[in-house]
């Protein structure tokens, strides 16, 4: 197997094990008291996290130093994923495609498709440290510690964001009176 799919299939082995651990503890835990959308948003910016590290954590193990090999990793990650979801819905629910798509909660399921986005493109947008640094100096910045600050800040950015939406969406007066 080439290092590109060994480095798409990690990608998405991380991210779909984290999302089956976490929806294994959401479903019987948060959801029957939460209702399906307030879990499966609480649960959004845990996903987009570990879609992050998992993302920066490949990029760095498999050393993918150019952008096509970071943009193909992502989406064949991403083809997986899609792949892997649309099996188990049919295997466990007996959705097809279309039904399973349809089924989704439109606040919630919107969420979830701007974290599958995110989840195909962030390989593409965390090159490595030598690219990074020689981006830097041409542009005139020195210093790896900017590039990494810059990091956090669009990390703490995704979370900031998830949060603002998810209060703003889903505000406790809606759910006290069975909002849809």
């Amino acid at each position: 197997m080439s290092r590109l799919l060994r480095a798409a299939a990690a990608y998405f082995g991380l991210v779909f094990g984290a999302g089956f651990v976490l929806g294994a503890i959401r479903v019987p835990l948060l959801v029957p008291k939460l209702g399906v959308r307030t879990a499966e948003l609480i649960e959004m910016p845990v996903m987009c996290g570990v879609i992050f590290f998992a993302a920066r954590w490949v990029v760095r193990h498999f050393v993918l130093c150019s952008l096509g090999s970071r943009i193909t990793v992502g989406l064949v990650a991403f083809g997986l994923l899609v792949a892997a979801e649309l099996g188990l819905a049919f295997a466990m629910q007996g959705l097809d495609p279309v039904a399973y798509v349809g089924s989704r909660d439109p606040v919630s399921g919107t969420a979830y498709a701007l974290a599958i986005l995110l989840f195909a493109f962030l390989p593409s947008l965390l090159g490595p440290a030598n690219e990074r640094s020689s981006a830097l100096s041409a542009a005139g910045l020195r210093g790896w510690s900017i590039w990494r600050l810059l990091h956090h800040s669009q990390l703490r950015l995704l979370l900031a964001l998830s949060s603002a939406f998810l209060r703003r969406s889903c505000s406790w007066r809606h759910w006290l009176h069975g909002g849809v």
